[in-house]
Order: C-alpha cells, then structure tokens, then sequence
C-alpha cells in the first residue's frame, strides 16, 4: 500500500521538476525570429478572431489558436498587451504535460520505466529548452504521445472513451505541423512490423467485430472534426480544410532544397551526444546509453518465454524507424530532432527498469546503478539550467540555432529612448532595412511604434526616415543617398544611435542613426520649459 502511494506522488513531484525548469523568468531569452513570427500570427487572430491556414509557411493553426486561452485569462485583448510571458506559456504548459501523459503507459512499462522516463524529459536540455520556445514542435510532440498513449490503452480496455482522446490527439497532431505524417508512418510502420513478427509473417485476417467498426469510425469522425475546426478557423474558412492537404507537396520539395537547414546525417546526434563549443561540452549521455541498453535487451530478448509486452517492442521499432527518417531527411533544425528523441527517451526508461531487474540480487551493483543515476540526472539537470538560464543565447549552446543576440534589447531600448526623447511615441517614422528581410525580431519588440518601414533592400525612389536601421552592406549607399543625391535643403546630417557596436544575431551587425536636427528640435523644446511632448 505505501508503495502504491509512494510512486503516484514521486511522479507529482517530477512533475514539479519540470515545471521549475520551464516555468521562470519566460522572458529572459529575447525571442527567435520563428517565435516572433508566430507572435505576430496570434495577433492577428487576437484582434481578428480568425487564424488564416497558410500551406507555404507557419505551420499549423494549433499553436496561435491556443494561446488565445492564456491572454484571455490575463485580459490582453489587442497585441500591444501580449508579452513573451504569455507566448511562451503555452509550449511550457504542454511540455509538462507530454510528462504526464507518461503516466498513461504505466500498465505497459510500468513504474520503474515511466518514472526514470518522466525524470529524463523533466531534466531533459533539449525538451526543457524547447518547451520554452514558442514553436509548434513540442506540442507536436505531446499530441504524439497522447496519441499513442491512448491507443495503448484502447488496445488494453476496449473502451470508447480512449478512443475518442486517440482521435482528438491525432486531429491535433495533424493540425498542428505538417510532420505529422512521419510519425504516423513510423508508429503505423512498426504496428505492421510487429504484427508481421508475432505472425510470423502468415497473418490470418478476421472479420473485425461490429464494435471494433464503431469505435474505428468514432476515431476517423473525432479527428476530422478536431482538424477541421482548426483549419476552418472555427468553420468559418472552408478552404483552409483544402490547404491543409495541398500544402504536403511544398514541405515535400522544401526537405531538400533550402541549403542553410541541409545538414548531414549526424547533426541531431552530435546536437544531442557530442557538442563541444567554446571550452564547453554538452552531452545527454544518460539517455543514450539507456536508450541503448534498452533495444539490445527488447531484441535480445524478444522470443523470451517470459513474453515481453508489446509496448516496449512497439517503441523499439517505431524509435529506430522515426529516428531513421530524421535522419535521413537532409532539412533539419535543432527543434525537429524531439520527434524522435521522445521515443530515445521511453527507451531509456525501459533501459533503467533493465538494470533495476539485473541488479535486484546484487547490493553493490544496485548502489553503483543507482550513484551513476544520480550523476547522470544531475549533468543533465546542471546542462539544463545551463540552456535556459545562463548561455540561452549563446552559439555555444548546441540548442540555439540562427538566435538573436542579446543585443535586440539594447537595440530596442536605444529606439524607444530616442522616439521617447523625440516625443513622437509611437506614431514615429523610421526605416529598417536588413538584407534579405532579416530583420527579425524587431517587428514583435518595436510593434507599438507605427510608420516603421521594413525593407530586405533600399528602395527606388527613397526618402530616408528620420531613424534608419540598416546592415553594413548598406552603408556607402545610403551615405550617397543622403550626401550626395539629395536636393539641396534636403540634406540632414544623421548622428549615430548606437555608441557601440551591436549585433542582431552573431556576427550581423546593426547600424543605427537619427537625424541629429530632430534631437536639436527636442532640446530646444526642453529648454524653452515646453517638457509636455508626447
């Protein structure tokens, strides 16, 4: 009986770690630019009260949909009032879920494994650090797990109920990312496999019962209705229904073809095992060999009299099959890697309920486990404080990717401080010109200033603002611009913003100025006792 209660609350109190390692300081990291993106996105649902299915960029309407929820619940009701906070609460929330639903494969791994797996994923650096990102991945992730989860547990009862959550997980996977696919594929592959193995390959087919029927159309209606009312924006949007099936060829042609995403086969596992940069290591190493430990004994042991469950074999082939497509897909991003490290996890608690068993007949080799344990847990725990709160945006970090530095806010302070100065907050003009529209963040941080033009180049026919933003390969020419080809009277001199070298991400370099007769213009004011501008 004490054990009983004993591990339910353990788990609570993983639980609690993962939340402690998400939940702080939300706002520290300044955002990526997909994360301001999608900022901007929810806006306009915000203020709306519609999200528009876009089938060539953005992903699924999930994400923006719900945060809806959290600024209704802190009254922001235009996005003016949203903060990173507010963005970033939703991945934190389904992060600590993706947990919990752990706790649903207990009758198939049991305790041992769903509580060493919990552990993992609540020190994890990579799923702590994405699960305060705001992207889609680690919902995708979490609506995968509820998926298969609550298959799992149809497969054990039968019962109705959990097929409706696997429908409602699945229409959620489908519009949330348009990955999805490869996690059906995986899981849908390995069930056939399996079913293959245990008939060894001469499957009999049987006349499925009437309510096996039933409850296959109840999934099939719950997870259309649950993607359709995402994509039709509360079916207001019919077409969005279509996009969400179009789009798949764009993402198809796009795996290969962008060449700053292409990387090759092992660039999830040195992310992940072997990161060395800047006098640092970073390695989740506990969860590797784990992982390991727990394939060889699942096929070692896999026509064992003592059969094993076929959870734990389900997991070991769709792992190997989900890890496999990654990494073969030559397209990757740091974030994409979750998918399949999810699974890298599971096995890893199937790995400790291994050496738990291996070791019940030998005290000292139990207490060696179980120290390794501890070191192990707290490198990673160590690793992700690390991520989230001290190198956050570091490229020494192997989970920052293209991450502005934290020269955004410097950046941004110096803009308000001048418009402030100014008094011309917020209907300021300026003008920010970055090559190829790289310019983001800055629209989320400067979107209560209005008149601000963004350009990927300079445009024919240019009036210079009176702030301009631009990277350095612009400078000559807009030198000439305001120097030499302006009409005479039309020629201000600009004084820089910055008094130091500031960079939007590593190594790209803003240039700020600001026509110095406007800060004369503010001076005079101040001085003639006319203090009230804004």
């Amino acid at each position: 009986m004490i054990a009983k209660i004993k591990k339910p609350l353990f788990f609570i109190f993983i639980i609690l770690i993962a939340a402690g390692f998400r939940l702080p300081h939300l706002s520290i990291r300044p955002l990526h630019t997909d994360e301001a993106v999608h900022g901007i996105k929810f806006g306009t649902l915000l203020e709306d009260g519609k999200t528009i299915y876009d089938p060539v960029e953005y992903h699924g309407p999930t994400l923006n949909v719900l945060t809806w929820i959290p600024a209704k619940i802190l009254g922001q009701n235009t996005l003016l009032n949203v903060n990173e906070t507010t963005l970033r609460i939703v991945p934190v929330v389904f992060g600590i879920f993706l947990i919990a639903l752990t706790f649903w494969l207990v009758p198939g791994l049991g305790w041992p494994a769903v509580l060493a797996a919990s552990l993992f994923m609540a020190l994890s650096p990579a799923l702590t650090f994405y699960s305060r990102y705001y992207i889609q991945e680690i919902l995708l992730v979490c609506f995968s797990m509820g998926w298969i989860a609550s298959v799992f547990r149809y497969s054990l009862s039968r019962k109705w109920g959990w097929i409706v959550l696997s429908g409602l997980f699945f229409g959620l996977m489908h519009a949330t990312k348009e990955t999805c696919i490869i996690t059906w594929w995986a899981a849908g592959s390995a069930l056939l496999i399996l079913y293959l193995i245990k008939n060894e390959f001469t499957p009999s087919f049987q006349k499925p019962e009437k309510r096996s029927w039933i409850h296959l159309s109840l999934f099939f209606i719950v997870s259309a209705i649950t993607s359709i009312w995402f994509f039709s924006s509360g079916f207001t949007h019919p077409h969005g229904i279509l996009d969400s099936i179009t789009t798949y060829p764009n993402y198809f042609f796009r795996a290969g073809q962008n060449l700053f995403h292409n990387h090759g086969w092992s660039y999830y596992f040195r992310r992940l095992f072997f990161f060395a940069s800047g006098g640092k290591f970073w390695s989740e190493w506990p969860v590797a060999l784990l992982a390991i430990v727990g394939w060889i004994h699942t096929f070692r042991n896999w026509k064992a009299p003592n059969k094993q469950n076929s959870l734990v074999q389900f997991i070991a082939i769709y792992g190997i099959l989900l890890t496999g497509v990654y990494v073969v897909i030559p397209y990757k991003t740091p974030w994409s890697m979750l998918s399949f490290y999810h699974a890298w996890i599971l096995l890893a608690g199937i790995g400790f309920a291994v050496f738990i068993k291996w070791t019940e007949n030998s005290r000292t080799h139990r207490i060696a486990f179980i120290l390794l344990c501890f070191i192990g847990t707290g490198h990673l725990g160590y690793q992700a404080w690390v991520a989230n709160f001290r190198d956050h945006s570091s490229p020494d970090n192997p989970y920052v990717y293209s991450h502005p530095t934290e020269d955004v806010f410097k950046i941004v302070d110096h803009v308000i401080s001048a418009s402030d100065e100014i008094g011309q907050t917020p209907d300021w003009p300026m003008h920010v010109i970055i090559s190829n529209h790289e310019y983001w963040p800055l629209p989320w941080y400067l979107r209560d200033m209005n008149f601000i033009g963004w350009y990927g180049a300079i445009p024919e026919n240019w009036t210079p603002a009176p702030i301009l933003l631009f990277s350095p390969e612009f400078e000559d020419r807009i030198i000439q611009k305001l120097y030499t080809e302006a009409e005479p009277g039309q020629r201000h001199l600009y004084v820089p913003l910055f008094d130091e070298n500031l960079e939007l991400r590593p190594g790209q370099i803003i240039r700020g100025y600001i026509r110095y007769d406007y800060l004369n213009k503010s001076s005079s004011r101040i001085e003639s006792g006319d203090e009230d501008i804004h």
